[in-house]
């Protein structure tokens, strides 16, 4: 006799026995119909390849920092919300002469 819980996962690795096939389906199709190229790389083409590198470094680091000020900015908001610390010397209901 068979359990309800061990065919739950018998189906459940059906699923990804088919997406399994399907991946290695389209792998197959995509080395079969590979062919071989005439290309040719001038010098020139490692400095290009060198600016991308450069510049997607470049571009981390910009998005790095934006993300960080504005992480900061709501993380000070968070912790500065709560109003005056207690027990600090200025009362509010008191007036300066």
């Amino acid at each position: 006799m068979r359990d309800h819980k061990e065919d739950e996962g018998l189906a459940a690795m059906g699923g990804s026995c088919v997406r399994m096939v399907f991946f290695v389906s389209i792998v197959a199709l995509v080395l079969a119909a590979e062919q071989p190229t005439l290309a040719y790389l001038d010098p020139g083409s490692g400095s290009v390849a060198l600016q991308v590198v450069l510049g997607g470094l470049g571009a981390l680091g910009v998005l790095a920092r934006l993300l960080w000020r504005g992480a900061s900015a709501r993380i000070a908001r968070f912790f500065c919300r709560s109003g005056p610390a207690q027990g600090s010397a200025v009362d509010s209901n008191s007036t300066t002469r």
